[in-house]
């Protein structure tokens, strides 16, 4: 039987350090750079393994996103909205055509699988937080949100 995550108080800094170890040697090789969050971080209510796999996988997303643009940026930033922690991943890449689409499972016009922001969304929900697509007016913007603790 699968155990479930355990869902507590996750420093979200010791989260992004996590992340920043593992993406940003791949945004430096396609000649990208990252802006990360600075200050003071809240805690969140959420499995820090399980958000650092949705962090990754909004930052995979949007490597694959900018590989053919001229500017290949990930700005992250964090903001609290509405008593929520709100983490923003926006890219500099081409943007989405389909918004309508993006949470469906096995979408034959995703680039990879289909799932991973399905599965990204659903366990941000067991949490109590939720993954949602923002429109802009230039490249992608998806906000993470999650409970305060």
């Amino acid at each position: 039987m699968l155990e479930r995550p355990a869902v507590e108080a996750t420093e979200l800094r010791q989260v992004m350090d996590d992340l920043r170890i593992v993406i940003e040697a791949d945004w430096e090789e396609a000649d990208g750079s990252i802006q990360w969050p600075e200050g003071v971080m809240p805690r969140v209510l959420a499995d820090a393994h399980g958000l650092l796999r949705v962090f990754l996988n909004l930052s995979k997303n949007s490597l694959r996103a900018v590989s053919e643009a001229n500017s290949k940026t990930l700005h992250i930033g964090v903001t609290i909205c509405d008593g929520k922690a709100c983490i923003q991943f926006a890219d500099s890449g081409p943007g989405v055509n389909t918004p309508d689409r993006l949470f469906r499972p096995f979408d034959q016009m995703s680039e990879g699988s289909g799932l991973g922001l399905y599965i990204s969304r659903t366990m941000l929900r067991t949490y109590g937080g939720d993954l949602r697509y923002e429109p802009t007016d230039r490249g992608a913007s998806f906000v993470v949100e999650l409970q305060v603790v």
